[in-house]
């Protein structure tokens, strides 16, 4: 099976893109992470997997959603990763029998509590994820996160989604970073603390080009 795979979180559902329902009818497998699995029995689309510990729901949901979806992984409360972390392990697992140049869409990873925020960003460093860091992507109905490795990158902004800000935010150490052709450009930026880039902008239609030799980072595509 080919196709993007699309993990639904159990972030604030109003957080969603609006039109989530339809991005995930177009194809692709879907797994539902707690609530997530929920929301989409909820919108009548039955996850290929539903995995957590599912305490987000009642034990009459959580039945339902044991006998409504085939696969269906229930971990205990007590465990060793967050349901974030489990449904991104899966997804890798899913993409790496693909084989494909497909892509990981992660819904549901913003809004709510901080600190699960600040973890969905951060899980991509898992050493199991790491190597599948470049096809990952977090989406809201606001903003848009991917993520790069070392090596030169281009990117346009996003007109269609009206994305046309965009930050840099190291989530490691880097060296020589370069950001080239954006209203704030950035020349052989090196340095171990986590420094942000906040709030630059595309130059009209032009592309901006991120390069570095070293480090993993974030860009935030963003809107008002």
């Amino acid at each position: 099976m080919s196709g993007n795979i699309n993990v639904v979180l159990g972030g604030p559902s109003g957080y969603y893109p609006t039109d989530l329902k339809n991005r995930l009818q177009t194809g692709g497998r879907v797994i539902g992470v707690d609530y997530g699995a929920q929301w989409l029995l909820d919108n009548e689309i039955i996850p290929d997997m539903a995995i957590g510990d599912f305490d987000s729901i009642s034990e009459c949901q959580k039945y339902q959603l044991k006998n409504k979806v085939d696969n269906c992984l229930i971990y205990s409360t007590h465990k060793d990763y967050t349901d974030g972390q489990l449904g991104l392990m899966k997804a890798v697992e899913l993409l790496k029998q693909q084989g494909t140049d497909d892509l990981i869409m992660i819904y549901g990873a913003t809004g709510g509590r901080l600190d699960h925020l600040l973890s969905n960003i951060f899980m991509v460093l898992a050493p199991d994820v790491l190597p599948y860091v470049e096809k990952i992507r977090l989406i809201d109905n606001h903003n848009e996160v991917i993520y790069i490795s070392e090596g030169k990158h281009q990117f346009y902004a996003k007109q269609d989604q009206n994305q046309t800000y965009f930050s840099v935010i190291p989530l490691t150490g880097v060296s020589h970073l370069t950001i080239a052709g954006a209203k704030y450009p950035l020349t052989d930026f090196s340095s171990e603390q986590l420094q942000p880039f906040i709030s630059n902008e595309f130059e009209e239609d032009n592309p901006i080009q991120v390069q570095l030799d070293k480090g993993i980072i974030a860009i935030i595509y963003s809107k008002d």
